[in-house]
């Protein structure tokens, strides 16, 4: 029994070992990649795109279609002109 709960033991710790190297190549990995979405939604939210700052601590959860559409709509609003030329 009590070799059963020492092996026990010493499985969890290699379980968490690994977890814990895992997540740690994972965050390695991630690094270079998460400063591009940082200067993206800084970006955004300097041209008007984004109207929340909130967004910059969200940037890897999905969002709901009514937030993609009303950024869209605003990127439309700056590039064509709301009005027409008779030339």
């Amino acid at each position: 029994m009590e070799r059963e709960h020492r092996l026990q033991e010493a499985l969890e710790l290699i379980a968490e070992t690994v977890h814990t190297r895992q997540k740690e190549q994972a965050d390695r990995a991630a690094g270079p990649s998460e400063a591009w979405k940082q200067e993206t939604a800084l970006r955004a939210l300097k041209e008007g795109i984004l109207k929340d700052p909130q967004w910059l601590e969200r940037l890897n959860e999905p969002v709901p279609m009514w937030v993609l559409l009303d950024c869209l709509l605003r990127v439309m609003d700056k590039t064509e002109p709301s009005y027409f030329t008779y030339d």
